[in-house]
């Protein structure tokens, strides 16, 4: 009875010991992750405009801070509301205001043009006929000898945007918005550590709120 109870304690003790590593080890891997996401995101801000090669390798470098933290979080063992949503609404305002990729041109374009009361269908940017309606951003429009690619209900949105004002920063935020209201529902079908994988992912992060 002596020695059963000597190992029972024994045993007790180092499931406590093992606990304590653990929590100790999530709360490393949580800070970790959290601070390289941030700082990442902070570092690639200015370097949104790849005309300048520079601003590609500099891009890099706080891309890789940002997976780095974003593998960090694999680890995790759990995650509060709080904190899931801290970061993803951070992180996405960190890069909101860098320079955009070149598609966006292409939307405020197309948005414009609708409420002007022409189909983007049926005029490529440099049309002959909209060389009266190009305004300060029509040079940076990609591939200006294609009409609109973009299937009608896309070409509402831009519109409907545009009308409003065709601003980058009103288009950014709104997909910004979208890709938030993504988060929120995959919360509602997987656990927040689970909806990690998409709403801390430097890629998603970038291509809605950054790009």
């Amino acid at each position: 009875i002596i020695l059963s109870t000597l190992g029972k304690l024994y045993l007790s003790r180092q499931s406590r010991n093992r606990g304590q590593t653990n929590r100790l080890q999530n709360q490393i891997f949580f800070w970790l992750s959290i601070l390289l996401l941030v700082i990442g995101a902070i570092i690639i801000s200015p370097y949104g405009d790849f005309r300048q090669p520079d601003n590609v390798i500099h891009f890099g470098y706080g891309i890789a801070v940002m997976c780095l933290g974003f593998i960090g979080s694999w680890r995790l063992k759990s995650l509060s509301w709080y904190w899931f949503w801290l970061v993803a609404i951070a992180t996405r305002l960190i890069v909101l205001p860098m320079y955009p990729g070149d598609d966006i041109w292409r939307y405020l374009w197309e948005g414009y043009l609708q409420n002007l009361g022409f189909s983007p269908y049926d005029f490529a940017p440099n049309a002959q006929a909209l060389i009266p309606y190009r305004i300060q951003w029509w040079s940076q429009i990609n591939h200006p000898g294609v009409s609109a690619i973009y299937p009608p209900l896309a070409q509402l949105g831009f519109r409907g945007l545009a009308s409003i004002s065709p601003s980058v920063y009103l288009f950014k935020s709104s997909f910004a918005i979208a890709d938030l209201l993504v988060c929120w529902l995959l919360t509602k079908k997987f656990t927040y550590l689970e909806t990690t994988f998409y709403a801390w992912n430097p890629l998603v992060i970038y291509s809605f709120a950054g790009g």
